[in-house]
């Protein structure tokens, strides 16, 4: 899927998850998260999708966000972006 900058779209990638402190065997096992961002493209590259949270109507950007492409299962184009 090719984006535009400034495309309003929601992306699902996996995060990492960890665990603190000691525990038996029994309960280590750990499964990446899911999560959902959603925001303004700013720049796809090689390596990550760059976006932010917020855009002001100057095309200002706030809270970037860069999330590695390998870790994204999903990309969802908002209706009604341009």
């Amino acid at each position: 899927m090719k984006l535009k900058q400034f495309q309003h779209v929601e992306v699902t990638w996996e995060d990492a998850t960890s665990h603190s402190g000691w525990h038996d065997e029994d309960s280590c096992d750990l499964e990446l998260q899911e999560c959902k961002t959603v925001g303004y493209v700013y720049r796809v590259t090689k390596r990550s999708l760059q976006l932010a949270p917020t855009k002001a109507a100057s095309s200002e950007l706030a809270d970037m966000w860069a999330i590695p492409r390998a870790c994204i299962t999903r990309i969802r184009v908002i209706r009604g972006s341009r």
